[in-house]
């Protein structure tokens, strides 16, 4: 953190000198004009730790004059005057001069927080266009933090969140937002107040420790993920990535929300929305010919699956019959819910809980049981119906032919069914090797999503 310096003598008036570095980096450098002299005081890459330094140091004050011969389109003399302005209001002296050693005596933390949003729309430079950010700690110093990406200043935001959770009950700083420049820049610092008081009350009243914030913007989605104390944040191009990190298992239940400060997702955040540590959860939304599944497993990780859609009550039957058998195997006493997800219109969802029970059930479909163990040290499959049984070590690359001539001749369907896997047995060794780490529902869950694509794309072939 920078330190105080109280060496320099007030300055009524400053020279702020700007260029740039050889890799095109931004240098500002603040010069004193005592005695008709120009004197270089500091130099920074960054105009508002630059400006918040000399402030603090009282070299500078709301009556300073300044004369920048910086570009205006990324920031004015008068731009600097009233970002002087913002901290002289938004800060006390008191704030620096802290006299009580009991600050210095565990972390640091900060209580109060200025933002600085500076979007640059000309198009001719992107250095300045970013968020810096001002934090005034407990102990009298401050440190300045530019960001330059979204995903970056949402970690930091839930950081603060999280950390005063779980180590300084509720005590959080005290932020204040500053739009440098009009346009865009407002609609941002809006925006961000909006996101500062949604993950306000998104984590910090969560009884769940471990928490994952989602947003998107310009059609990208930026996850900041709180977990042991760390934050980390993930930027992914499209829906199809998120997903895909959304399922992977997780060491304990975490809460994942979705914030529409910025853009709107309107089935993933009503679906995060439903999550219950307590449940095991499955919504399906039907689609025309296709269904769409979401499972969420015991640690809140997101599972989805679209497949051909045959007939709602085989369907919900294979699910609530399969998460059933797995839960067995995983030695889990969870219920288990199924919901079927209505789309009601552009931006609005709701479920419609079915039942705990199975369906009664009339209508044709072809169930099958899996089973994985290693035998001599090579990978056995066998799939079961009733008491006929496929191997894969006795059929090779044929198995898949062999089962649809078994069901082909087993079933006298009116229209083509989809093949179910109602159960999956795998040894614990064999689960533990490939994942390197105790089994969990999505273990099963991909097994069932994999071997039930290659059936029925191989059956589809075959028929």
């Amino acid at each position: 953190m920078p330190e105080i310096d109280r060496n320099f003598i007030y300055q009524e008036r400053i020279i702020i000198k700007f260029s740039t570095t050889e890799n095109n980096k931004y240098i500002w450098k603040l010069y004193s004009t005592i005695n008709n002299r120009s004197e270089l005081i500091k130099k920074s890459n960054n105009i508002i730790e630059l400006l918040s330094w000399a402030f603090i140091n009282q070299i500078i004050d709301t009556g300073t004059q300044i004369s920048s011969n910086g570009p205006a389109h990324i920031i004015s003399a008068l731009d600097m005057i009233n970002i002087i302005a913002f901290i002289s209001d938004n800060t006390e002296t008191k704030l620096f001069d802290v006299t009580d050693l009991n600050a210095y005596s565990s972390t640091a933390f900060p209580v109060k927080s200025l933002i600085f949003v500076n979007q640059n729309t000309t198009g001719q430079d992107h250095e300045e266009s970013s968020i810096s950010q001002l934090n005034i700690f407990n102990t009298g110093e401050f440190h300045v933090t530019q960001y330059k990406n979204y995903d970056d200043f949402v970690a930091c935001i839930h950081g603060w969140h999280y950390s005063s959770k779980v180590e300084r009950e509720h005590m959080m700083p005290e932020i204040q937002v500053m739009a440098i420049k009009p346009g865009e820049s407002q609609e941002i610092k809006s925006s961000l107040k909006n996101l500062i008081s949604i993950t306000g009350s998104k984590i910090r009243y969560s009884s769940h420790k471990d928490t994952r914030i989602i947003f998107k913007k310009n059609h990208e989605y930026y996850v900041s993920h709180a977990r042991h104390g760390d934050i980390s944040t993930y930027a992914f191009q499209n829906k199809t990535e998120l997903y895909k990190y959304l399922e992977k298992p997780l060491e304990d239940f975490t809460n994942t929300v979705f914030i529409n400060v910025f853009e709107q997702s309107p089935m993933l955040e009503y679906l995060l929305n439903q999550n219950n540590k307590d449940v095991i959860q499955l919504f399906y939304l039907i689609e025309g010919k296709r269904i769409q599944t979401f499972v969420f497993d015991e640690t809140g990780a997101l599972f989805t699956y679209k497949q051909s859609y045959f007939k709602r009550q085989s369907y919900i039957n294979n699910w609530m019959l399969f998460i059933r058998n797995t839960l067995k195997h995983l030695a889990s006493s969870k219920p288990v819910e199924i919901n079927q997800l209505l789309k009601i219109d552009t931006f609005t969802y709701e479920h419609v809980g079915l039942t705990g029970n199975m369906l009664p059930n009339n209508e044709e479909c072809y169930a099958l049981d899996l089973s994985v163990e290693e035998v001599d040290k090579h990978i056995e499959i066998t799939f079961k119906h009733q008491d006929k049984l496929f191997k894969s070590n006795d059929k090779g690359s044929d198995i898949y032919s062999d089962i649809y001539l078994f069901i082909s001749k087993s079933l006298s369907l009116t229209e083509k069914a989809p093949v179910y896997i109602a159960d999956i047995k795998i040894d614990k060794s064999v689960m533990m090797k490939k994942t390197q780490r105790q089994p969990c529902l999505f273990d099963y869950l991909n097994y069932k999503r994999n071997v039930e694509y290659r059936l029925n794309q191989k059956m589809n072939r075959l028929s």
